[in-house]
């Protein structure tokens, strides 16, 4: 039901932001796609991942990690469907910091740094370089980038071969994890945490590495978790549609409201900072013409002789 009109309730104030926080919500949740039984289990997804990223460990490709602990009873917040299980977001991938940068290490040539401010769109404009960098800071297009200070929130990056600067993870997926729905799972993760500090009065600036892959997190089987990316997809392309379609009636609505405003002025002089100002007449002036007189600054002067 609600999907069937989700047209019609996008008309309501902040329906978009409310619609897309719902989706996500339902997505992790397992309640956006159906189950099947031939998925292979989540929990055996998670024990081969975790030996193939010990393996990757152990020969030097990969960061080592404190090793994730069960998730306890107290943590679970949720129940879970079928074939699902909880682990803690460690497990879902490698967790690579970018570096810092003085400012004479900037040209104009080179891989650009992407900083956060590239990523949340407030300047799109990039410092460059052409010092050369270990493979693991350098972000490839599609890969996912957490920025963890200030600007809180994951991102798809879309671009040319760049170098991670600080205060970004570049993420790589382990193999349980689908990328599509790793990029969706990490989006619901910072709101949580985010939603949490406000509960206590609180405003999170930055997010601490250990308490964050510590997070528990709900794992849907692989194949899942690829129905679950298809369906989140359309559902938050219906959401860019619906926000563009309310912003050209906006734009109409102002458009129109100015348009009335200017048909519905009467005519007059430009006052003071260009208000429009109809001319009055003063008293003495409207009874002058009424009477038949001419106006004086001193009153109203009949015409014919002085009185005698």
């Amino acid at each position: 039901m609600f999907f069937e009109k989700f047209d019609q309730l996008a008309d309501a104030p902040n329906a978009v932001a409310k619609m897309r926080e719902l989706i996500l919500h339902l997505a992790v949740h397992g309640k956006l796609v159906e189950q099947l039984e031939g998925d292979e289990p989540a929990s055996e997804l998670l024990i081969r991942s975790r030996a193939e990223m010990a393996g990757l460990i152990a020969s030097g490709k990969a960061k080592s990690e404190k090793p994730a602990l069960p998730v306890s009873e107290e943590e679970v917040t949720f129940s879970l469907p079928s074939g699902w299980v909880w682990c803690r977001l460690v497990d879902a991938g490698q967790f690579i910091n970018g570096l810092a940068f003085k400012p004479s290490d900037w040209g104009t040539v080179g891989r650009p740094i992407i900083r956060i401010q590239n990523l949340s769109g407030r300047n799109p404009e990039f410092n460059r370089t052409t010092r050369d960098f270990d493979p693991s800071v350098l972000v490839q297009d599609r890969d996912i980038l957490v920025s963890w200070s200030a600007t809180l929130d994951a991102f798809i990056w879309r671009g040319e071969e760049g170098v991670l600067n600080q205060h970004i993870f570049r993420v790589l997926p382990a193999p349980l994890a689908d990328k599509g729905y790793l990029f969706w799972l990490l989006k619901w993760v910072i709101r949580q945490l985010a939603e949490s500090d406000h509960a206590h009065g609180l405003v999170m600036s930055h997010i601490n590495r250990g308490p964050f892959l510590a997070r528990p997190i709900p794992l849907p089987p692989l194949a899942e978790q690829k129905r679950i990316v298809a369906k989140l997809d359309a559902l938050m392309t219906l959401c860019d549609r619906l926000e563009a379609q309310q912003q050209e009636r906006d734009d109409r609505r102002r458009h129109a409201g100015r348009a009335g405003g200017r048909r519905g002025r009467r005519p007059g002089h430009r006052g003071l900072g260009g208000r429009v100002v109809r001319r009055r007449l003063a008293p003495c002036r409207r009874r002058a013409v009424a009477g038949g007189g001419r106006a004086h600054r001193g009153g109203v002067h009949r015409r014919g002789p002085p009185p005698s």
